[in-house]
């Protein structure tokens, strides 16, 4: 049965958004609503009152909800933490592709266990789903997620102690998911961070230069936290990670980065030459942009 307020509440509501260009929220902001469970009618009014006043302050709809869809994953987020994005989706897929294609049998994944750190976490969102979508993946009639995650490590690596306490929610939300892994959440600059025998560094850094800032959409520029978008130049926070990244991972070890689109070139003539990294590449997103970083250390699992 339909939700008993929707066709009114969304007569009140579509007229509103028109307004600010955002009928195709409609039916998001309505099953928010409807998950809320409201008694009655008045009470729904409110609220949607309420996240139009929001919306007409350019505040982005995933603050207002407290929560935004990755995926599938209901990641919890705040001001203090950036939005998990699409792009950032297809991060996650080449590092899970990659990383499957790594460990050939599951005994090989059973001895050896897996080790991944989320660098810069944010809300944790990649870590998180990175660790759960391949204990998904690799589940099958004789092998279970609670039999492999035994040796399962994830480390989340956040300097932001605000956005640590988003990342709590996210680790007891995703728990169920996660099985057994082992997850540290780590309140600290990536660059203090002492991984050891890693197989896979993954991360979406910050990296806009500010002259970038300027010009990005208001509705990133005003509400998401700078920190988390700003970088001193346009290199400067892969290198650091490319230095974490060289004394962590294991012979034949991933790093994964999200980049800009115009960052790509720059990051693989940094490392071009370098006997630590082998199989350099950069990965183009759905719309063909070149979007993700991808190296192995070198050396074969």
């Amino acid at each position: 049965m339909e939700f008993e307020y929707r066709k009114k509440l969304r007569d009140l509501l579509q007229p509103e958004l028109a307004k600010l260009s955002s009928t195709h929220e409609t039916s998001w902001i309505l099953d928010h609503i409807e998950q809320l469970k409201f008694g009655s009618f008045e009470s729904c009014v409110e609220k949607v009152k309420e996240i139009v006043a929001r919306k007409k302050s350019g505040e982005p709809l995933a603050y207002i909800f407290g929560s935004w869809n990755f995926r599938g994953h209901e990641v919890f987020v705040n001001r203090d933490t950036l939005i998990p994005r699409p792009e950032t989706e297809e991060l996650v897929e080449a590092a899970i592709m990659s990383i499957e294609n790594s460990f050939l049998s599951s005994e090989k994944l059973l001895k050896s266990g897996f080790k991944l750190a989320d660098l810069g976490s944010g809300t944790g969102c990649i870590g998180l789903s990175t660790i759960a979508d391949f204990l998904e993946d690799v589940q099958t009639e004789d092998l279970s997620a609670n039999e492999v995650s035994k040796n399962f490590e994830l480390f989340l690596v956040e300097k932001s102690t605000k956005a640590c306490v988003i990342i709590e929610k996210n680790i007891e939300a995703f728990r169920p998911k996660l099985f057994n892994t082992k997850v540290t959440l780590l309140n600290e600059d990536w660059n203090s961070f002492k991984g050891n025998d890693l197989d896979v560094i993954i991360s979406n850094p910050p990296y806009v230069t500010k002259e970038e800032f300027e010009k990005l959409d208001s509705s990133v520029r005003d509400f998401e936290p700078e920190s988390a978008l700003l970088c001193e130049t346009s290199l400067s926070t892969y290198k650091e990670i490319i230095e974490v990244a060289r004394a962590s991972l294991h012979e034949g070890g991933w790093l994964f980065m999200e980049l800009g689109i115009s960052q790509g070139e720059s990051v693989q003539e940094y490392l071009s030459g370098d006997p630590s990294f082998n199989d350099i590449r950069t990965l183009k997103d759905i719309s063909k942009k070149p979007r993700f970083f991808c190296a192995r250390k070198s050396g074969e699992l």
